[in-house]
Formats: structure tokens, C-alpha cells, sequence
């Protein structure tokens, strides 16, 4: 397989290449505009072979050559000095974009696919660095939130599993404390929640056919909600529930003990929790972090919460 390699080292100066661009652009010269292409072609060639590990294997190298050499093309004619990037500047970004648009409309898989992919081979590169081996297939099988708990031996006391998207000001000791005390086999953090439909919410009494009379309106009305922060204390008893090797999510744990009548409780949190779940969570994250630092980090008295069955 051929290898990635650098632009030519022995580049036009943008000032040259600039000259050049207007005397194509005055004159129409298509020997200017060539002599551009020829100078610039390296470029398309260097973009496309630091790609080629990403290309599906029924893809053929040249195809993606060829849609860098015409977006390099197209990125001459359409070039403008004034917006303040040189050519070479301009020219790289379109052939970029051109390649990866060839390179997704060939691929069936979706983009959420592949990035999956990626991650799945950065853990598996982890792992190897950190053990000195490849992972085994029964390593590599996914078990959900609380499947791995099974694995992992000599847990004899009380224990908490959270969320790795959670920033809260919760005193998890406190929690552990009430916790105990409850005699709860698993407790769930939880926090009030209210959502807001945007739209009037119409309620019925009778339906006749396609007609429904009309008993109620409620304009946008909100909705409170109790939900799980993603924060649990469990006792070493509930790992009795869980199959070793067998995908388990913690919604289906609860569900589980609950079916066998066994004590799950809720601890209701008013203070300050965050689900960083999306792009914009993060960001709201990382500056109310600097913001409420003391608050995340103090030296302070325990808090107090209430905990329900």
C-alpha cells in the first residue's frame, strides 16, 4: 500500500501563486490555470492517501484523486483573495471536504457507525497497552451499565456506581450514610425535573368517531417529573441479581429486584446537578464548573436530604 508523503518542498510562494491566479482570472490563460493545477496536484494526492486507511475496501484510490483533482479545479475558478486565505489555504480545504464527501457517499455505513468503530478499535489499543494483550471476545462483548459489576470480585460492602456525564454538588457520603440506614438493596439519587410542552394539550371526555368532545385545555402545560441523576449506592446483595457475562442495564436491575420484592429507594437531591449528555451540556458544564468551584470543591458541612422507598 502506498504510503502517505508530504506536499513537494519545493512550493510556489503564495505571492507567485497569486500573480499567476490573477493572470487566469484576467486573461482567461489556461496554461496559468494548469500551471496552477500541476503546482497544487500534490496537495490532492498527500489529502487522499492520509485518508486511505479510512477507504472501504472496494474503493479505488484513484476515484478519490480524481474528485480532489476537480475540486482543486473548481477551488482556482472559484477563489477570492479578498475573503483573506491564500490558495493553497483555499484549495486544501475544498479538496478536504471534496475526498470526505466521496469518501461517505461510497460507504453504506453511516458516519455514527464509523465513528463507533474508531472507538471500539482506541479501546481495544488501550487495552493492549495497558495489559499487554489483545482483549478476548467475551472482554470485548458490551453488558450494559451494570452487567460488568459481575465481574469484578470481592465486593463486601457498600458501593456506589455513577454515571461518568454527571456533574452534581451531591455529598455522596451523606448519600451512603442515608443509604444505610434506609436498609435499601439499592438507592437511586434522584432530582425534580419539569417538562415543557409547547403546545395547548387538549383533554376528552367521550370520542364519536373522528369527533371528540372537548372536557379540558391546558395551555402549554408543565409536566414534574422525578428522574434518576445516574447516581446509585448499592449492598454487595444486589450483585446476587446480576449474571455474570450477561448484558444487564440498571433500569432492568431495578425492575428485577423490585419483581423479587426486594427494597429500592429513591433519595431525593435539590442542589445542584448537570447531565452532560449533549455537546451544549458540556460546554455549560465546563464554565459553571469555574463559576461554582468553591461549591464543587469546599470544605463544608454535610447536607441533608430525604430518602423514600
Amino acid at each position: 500500500m502506498k504510503t502517505a508523503t508530504t506536499p513537494s518542498k519545493k512550493r510556489i510562494a503564495p505571492e507567485e501563486a497569486l500573480a499567476l491566479w490573477r493572470t487566469y482570472k484576467t486573461t482567461g490563460d489556461l496554461e496559468a490555470r494548469n500551471r496552477l493545477v500541476m503546482t497544487y496536484a500534490p496537495l490532492v494526492k498527500y489529502i487522499v492517501f492520509k485518508k486511505v486507511r479510512e477507504l472501504p475496501a472496494r474503493c479505488e484510490v484513484e476515484d478519490f484523486i480524481s474528485c480532489g483533482l476537480e475540486a482543486l479545479i473548481a477551488s482556482i475558478d472559484r477563489y477570492d483573495p479578498e475573503k483573506g486565505a491564500t490558495l493553497e489555504q483555499f484549495a486544501w480545504t475544498r479538496i478536504h471536504g471534496a475526498v470526505l464527501d466521496e469518501l461517505r457517499r461510497q460507504d453504506w455505513a453511516p458516519r455514527s457507525l464509523r465513528r463507533w468503530e474508531r472507538d471500539i478499535h482506541k479501546s481495544r489499543e488501550q487495552f493492549t497497552s495497558l495489559h499487554g494483550r489483545r482483549p478476548t471476545r467475551e472482554e470485548t462483548e458490551p453488558l450494559g451499565t451494570v452487567g460488568p459489576l459481575a465481574e469484578i470480585d470481592d465486593i463486601d460492602d457498600t458501593f456506589l456506581v455513577m454515571n461518568g456525564d454527571v456533574l452534581t454538588a451531591l455529598d455522596y457520603g451523606h448519600l451512603m450514610d442515608v443509604h444505610r440506614d434506609s436498609g435499601n438493596l439499592l438507592t437511586i439519587a434522584s432530582h425534580r425535573r419539569v417538562v415543557r410542552t409547547e403546545y395547548g394539550v387538549l383533554h376528552f371526555s367521550n370520542q364519536n368517531g373522528n369527533m371528540l368532545n372537548v372536557s379540558g385545555f391546558e395551555e402549554k402545560p408543565e409536566i414534574p417529573y422525578v428522574v434518576s441523576m445516574g447516581v446509585y449506592v448499592l449492598e454487595p446483595a444486589a450483585l446476587d441479581y446480576i449474571e455474570p457475562g450477561v448484558y444487564l442495564d440498571l433500569p432492568d436491575l431495578v425492575l428485577r429486584l423490585l419483581a423479587e420484592g426486594r427494597q429500592v429507594g429513591s433519595f431525593l437531591y435539590d442542589g445542584y446537578w448537570l447531565d452532560i449528555g449533549r455537546h451544549e451540556d458540556y460546554e455549560k458544564a465546563l464554565i459553571e464548573f469555574e463559576q461554582l468551584r468553591p461549591m464543587f470543591l469546599p470544605e463544608r458541612e454535610p447536607q441533608t436530604g430525604n430518602a423514600t422507598q
